[in-house]
């Protein structure tokens, strides 16, 4: 009987240590927790983002016949010319405007200059794109608001 109490005691450190280990595990996990959360705290969605007025965005004095500017409204409308359009009827009407301007001309030769309004919905300049990439349009560029 001498014995018992001494393995019971062995027992109970044994079983203490298994807990500090475990306590420490889950202490662990939770510091990398709040570590996650503190550092997604600070991404924001794109929708916050508002494009600074630029010093470098006034427009070139010549216009050169290969480059067309395209207009996207606070509403999502493209404007094209003197004509509205959705997304998905832009690359129509930009590639009809790059004939009228050179029959010889290609949607690759031609550079598409889009201003975006800020409070365009947002992916409208992405959709945009695409859309007239898939017409054969190559070379974009993305205009701002010239500072006053």
């Amino acid at each position: 009987m001498g014995r018992l109490p001494l393995m019971n005691a062995r027992v109970l450190i044994f079983a203490l240590a298994a807990g500090v280990v475990a306590a420490i595990a889950v202490a662990g996990v939770m510091m990398l927790l709040v570590l996650a959360l503190l550092t997604s705290a600070g991404f924001q969605s794109a929708q916050d983002v508002v494009l600074p007025e630029s010093e470098l965005a006034e427009l070139p004095e010549t216009v050169d016949e290969t480059t067309l500017t395209v207009h996207v409204a606070p509403s999502g409308t493209v404007l094209i010319g003197d004509r509205e359009a959705s997304v998905d009827e832009a690359p129509a009407l930009v590639l009809e405007s790059v004939k009228r301007l050179d029959a010889e001309l290609s949607a690759a030769d031609c550079t598409v200059v889009i201003r975006a309004a800020p409070e365009a919905p947002t992916g409208t300049v992405q959709q945009l794109i695409k859309a007239l990439q898939s017409t054969g349009f190559k070379r974009f560029a993305l205009r701002a608001a010239a500072q006053e």
